[in-house]
């Protein structure tokens, strides 16, 4: 009998593990799913138990039992901790905190998120919004608040966060400043760049190599967001790859090569990670690219998707919190669509010249596994999202190198400022093209229902090339998630 799927013991465990992980957020709501789970797993338990033959299915049974366990456990710990804080609401008295996030809006008005919080005789596990009118704060200072603390009930985008509270200040004091070498270097890039170029453009630059969107007005933020390529200031592959090129490139001119090329690549790929904050994007690719350098080093064969599942586990076991967060879920997923199907859209498209049937078969990838979610969670999409990925991407990808280049340049030799006209320009243009392009008109608003997704993503698994279903049946599924993604993208679902 041919598999339904070819046997990959990481992306297995790695697909027990966040299930544990899902069910102990809602199994207090849903404490039937909990039980459903351990009933299938005991009468699994018992059939290994009884049918000797199953030697193979016992031992991959029992680790992704095991896997479902720890999720399910560690998990269980941050949602106890998240929910702990709450003995905290109410109380109104000095809070101290360090800030790790600020968000400016056009208005001028700030929201603080301060990290490290305690009170005067208690720590808090999670971190707090504070909302400020006015005021020149930084990533780093050291504040001392005085105001009411508001418990944040459990949602995913507070828990995703770590936001257990927000924090009603009636003063607010900077006490100090704790920048480690994240925020330092990371905020003397910013500096350099804000300072040599004085234009919109700047907010452009940083949001690209630093992943941090603040600089940018909000209705260019919003325009990008629209048009569905916002995801270039997520800093992710394309950043993290083009980086870890340039370092092992270096490297190998001073000659080092092999494994010692590869651990102080990585490295350098953490730091940089580091100084963007840690996103989940840009740890997924860290972790992704290092997996690729390594197996190549050991002579192996690289399979990406299972260097996928591998990255999802590390990154949850850094952040668990993050298990539902739309940056992971976004993340994951579009690597996972170009997995599941850029070789499907690369044969539809093989009449094309490679290189732009590659491109596009990439987009469309992307796309199909992304457009319901995007519907799910922003109730809109962008009709025209795989023309601006075609067109802006590639430019995107030179404007990202001229920024890493250029601020490597200036900040080893500042007075060579003037080569920042030359990634301007770029960015000018970006921004320009956008501008002429009605975003709005080609935006669809809409929403898919949690059924029509769950069954959505059921069609993609039996329609994607890693599922070994007959030509048949991957026919009917791929008309049936065209069928939703036609009805949502019409506003009709």
């Amino acid at each position: 009998m041919k598999k339904v799927v070819n046997n990959r013991p990481i992306v297995f465990t790695a697909i027990s593990f966040v299930v544990g992980m899902i069910i102990a957020l809602y199994h207090q709501k849903l404490p039937f799913l909990f039980y459903i789970l351990l009933g299938l797993i005991f009468a699994f338990t018992v059939t290994c138990y009884f049918v000797k033959k199953l030697n193979g299915v016992k031992i991959l049974f029992s680790v992704l039992t095991i896997a479902f366990a720890i999720g399910f456990i560690y998990s269980s710990i941050f949602v106890n901790l998240y929910n702990a804080d709450k003995k905290f609401d109410g109380i109104k008295d000095n809070v101290y905190g360090e800030v790790c996030d600020v968000t400016k809006y056009d208005s001028g008005d700030l929201v603080l998120t301060l990290d490290k919080v305690y009170l005067d005789n208690a720590k808090i596990y999670g971190k707090v919004r504070l909302y400020a009118e006015n005021g020149e704060y930084k990533i780093g200072d050291k504040l001392e608040v005085y105001g009411t603390l508001k418990f944040n009930e459990y949602n995913n985008s507070n828990y995703s966060r770590s936001i257990t509270f927000s924090l009603e200040a009636d003063e607010i004091k900077i006490i100090g400043n704790k920048s480690n070498i994240f925020y330092t270097v990371s905020n003397y890039l910013k500096t350099n760049i804000l300072n040599q170029v004085k234009h919109e453009e700047a907010g452009i630059m940083v949001a690209l190599l630093l992943g941090d969107t603040s600089y940018i007005n909000g209705e260019t933020l919003d325009n990008y967001r629209l048009s569905g390529i916002s995801h270039i200031f997520a800093v992710s592959g394309l950043h993290v790859v083009f980086f870890a090129t340039m370092i092992s490139a270096f490297l190998s001119i001073c000659r080092l090569r092999g494994f010692k090329n590869t651990l102080i690549t990585t490295f350098f790929t953490i730091f940089y990670a580091g100084l963007c904050g840690f996103p989940v994007s840009a740890v997924r690719a860290v972790i992704m690219t290092a997996t690729l350098n390594f197996v190549k080093n050991a002579g192996k064969k690289y399979d990406q998707l299972n260097s996928l599942f591998l990255s999802l586990i590390v990154v949850l076991l850094i952040f668990p919190q993050t298990i539902l967060s739309y940056g992971l879920i976004l993340s994951y997923g579009a690597v996972l669509g170009i997995n599941l199907f850029s070789k499907c859209f690369e044969n539809l498209l093989s009449f094309m010249p490679e290189a732009l049937s590659s491109t596009l078969s990439v987009s469309f990838a992307v796309s199909t596994f992304l457009t319901p979610l995007l519907f799910k969670m922003f109730g809109y999409s962008s009709l025209i999202v795989v023309f601006l990925n075609l067109i802006i991407v590639p430019i995107v990808s030179i404007l990202y190198g001229l920024v890493f280049v250029t601020s490597l340049i200036c900040a080893i030799m500042p007075f060579m400022g003037f080569l920042w006209n030359l990634p301007y320009y770029v960015a000018y243009f970006i921004n320009s093209f956008l501008t002429l392009i009605d975003v709005q008109a080609f935006t669809v608003f809409g929403s898919v229902s949690s059924i029509l997704l769950i069954i959505y993503f059921i069609g993609v698994f039996f329609a994607c090339d890693k599922t070994n279903f007959s030509k048949r049946v991957k026919y009917i599924s791929l008309s049936a998630i065209s069928l939703i993604l036609i009805l949502a993208v019409g506003g009709i679902l």
